[in-house]
């Protein structure tokens, strides 16, 4: 690939925004991102890869995934990937260097676990790309890989560049059009809202909030497909089903099943102590390393403790945060 400031690399990348733009209004807003990953495709060629959303729950725990797509994969390929997940070092680096694009040749394989190996010649993993964005306002974390094989050149640096970047735009615009489609100005309504395909319930959107209610209904969910007794409960729509914990509100558009967890009655949950303390510190400017070191917790739960307080006082930045605080009372000075 060319120089990353030619104006060839330009040229293509103003393209390819332009393409994202024109879809954001085209293109529905369960449709969006396979279609998003399509024009990325066109750029940065690849023969394989996956996306979703999903939460770090910390070292030596493999990372909950609450929808994936997949594209020249299997099905079945991130239940086979969770069974390695902890021994893949690739995976786990991407994991813990959100924001910074990944990337290995297949001569790196080398010296990978015998499961990993195998589980890469399989489904034809040679020279892979991958990056994690962190989304503390929408409660979950996005991630994308994507691979190459054996006899194609390994991703570069520009390419590396020109990833990242396609990346944040498609999945700003990918938010816009969720948040459009359902008629809600305010993160915390995204966050209670899934869309899944018909009829098989697969997952192609889930806001933390509303996987947290399904969890708790049936602690075995694999967060990919929704619960087959769910569904099964669901054949006639619209309509309201209660759960244990909430309501879930369920209609049809097309192909698609659209959900939304019901605001219950009396407000917003307050925080318990422990969240209370993690999100005075951060509101008083402290770093995650700096809170995780103070209340002995890891980084990981620091952010998960975050993102729950930001679903839960519905505020999107740490202003807000510092004035929900002092709204409710709780002293939480600004730096």
């Amino acid at each position: 690939m060319s120089d990353p400031l030619s104006p060839v690399t330009l040229e293509r990348f103003s393209a390819a925004l332009l393409r994202l733009g024109a879809l954001a209004h085209e293109a529905s807003a369960a449709e969006f991102l396979g279609q998003a990953v399509s024009v990325l495709r066109a750029q940065i060629p690849f023969a394989r890869g996956w996306w979703g959303l999903g939460t770090d729950l910390g070292p030596g725990k493999v990372p909950a995934i609450y929808q994936t797509q997949t594209i020249g994969l299997t099905d079945s390929f991130a239940a086979e990937w969770r069974a390695i997940a902890l021994m893949d070092s690739f995976a786990e680096t991407t994991l813990r260097q959100a924001g910074e694009v990944q990337r290995f040749e297949a001569s790196q394989d080398d010296d990978a676990p015998a499961e990993v190996a195998a589980f890469s010649q399989r489904h034809g993993l040679h020279h892979g790309m991958a990056l994690r964005i962190d989304a503390l306002a929408s409660g979950h974390g996005f991630f994308m890989v994507v691979y190459r094989d054996a006899a194609a050149a390994p991703f570069d640096a520009a390419e590396a560049l020109l990833f990242k970047q396609l990346l944040l735009h498609a999945l700003q615009l990918w938010h816009q059009r969720l948040r459009d489609a359902l008629s809600a100005a305010a993160q915390e309504e995204l966050a209670r809202a899934a869309v899944a395909a018909l009829p098989d319930g697969r997952l192609l959107f889930a806001g933390p909030a509303l996987c947290e209610l399904l969890w708790s209904h049936w602690p075995q969910w694999d967060g990919i497909t929704l619960p087959a007794e769910l569904l099964a409960q669901l054949r006639r729509l619209p309509q309201q089903l209660r759960l244990p914990g909430g309501t879930l509100q369920a209609s049809r558009r097309g192909e698609q099943l659209w959900l939304l967890r019901r605001a219950e009655a009396g407000g917003r949950p307050g925080l318990a102590p422990r969240k209370m303390r993690v999100v005075q510190l951060f509101a008083e400017g402290q770093s995650y390393k700096e809170i995780a070191r103070e209340l002995a917790l890891s980084p990981a739960t620091v952010r998960t403790y975050l993102r729950d307080a930001y679903l839960s006082l519905g505020v999107s930045n740490k202003i807000e945060l510092g004035e929900a605080l002092r709204g409710q009372g709780v002293s939480a000075r600004t730096p």
